[in-house]
């Protein structure tokens, strides 16, 4: 009976060491996601509307967008509170079309990919996760929003890339 079990274990250990052989959709031979964007724009919503060149304030948001030639999209919203250099985990929602979005549990950062006519411009499978860390806060129009987007699609693909762009204000008219 000894010798029954110890055989047992012996052959799942074999099993264990040499793999399953399947594919858990994570594994570090797959090709990472590489997205070089055609257009990067930083652009700041002030909270103050109908001022031209209003101060920076708390309460404005900022934008860090990027597109390519086929449409695909990029966007990352986040707002003067967010945490720099901290690696914030997003939730993702459910895609509605080919739009897919995902936001901080605190409001501070909210993203958004749209998938282009190449929809395998970064990856064909779905959105999974998404991980921002900001590296760059703007505190003045020229200087740089700056964010690492770590974005893992359902295949296990990872696209893992730092944007930066230099920072305008829009201003908008009072409604």
């Amino acid at each position: 009976m000894k010798t029954l079990g110890l055989v047992a274990l012996l052959v799942s250990s074999v099993g264990f060491v040499a793999g399953c052989g399947c594919d858990p959709g994570n594994n570090s031979d797959r090709a990472p996601v590489d997205f070089t964007p055609a257009t990067v724009q930083a652009t700041r919503s002030p909270s103050t509307c109908g001022v031209v060149d209003p101060a920076f304030s708390a309460s404005d948001t900022f934008t860090l967008d990027l597109k390519s030639e086929a449409g695909t999209e990029l966007s990352l919203t986040v707002t003067a509170a967010a945490a720099q250099n901290v690696a914030v985990p997003l939730f993702v929602g459910v895609a509605d079309g080919n739009v897919t979005t995902a936001h901080a549990t605190d409001g501070s950062m909210s993203f958004a990919f749209t998938s282009g006519s190449d929809a395998a411009s970064i990856d064909g499978a779905p959105l999974d996760s998404v991980v921002v860390t900001l590296d760059a806060m703007p505190t003045a129009d020229g200087q740089d929003l700056g964010a690492e987007l770590r974005l893992t699609f359902e295949d296990g693909r990872v696209l893992d890339q730092v944007y930066t762009a230099s920072l305008s204000t829009v201003s908008y008219a009072c409604k």
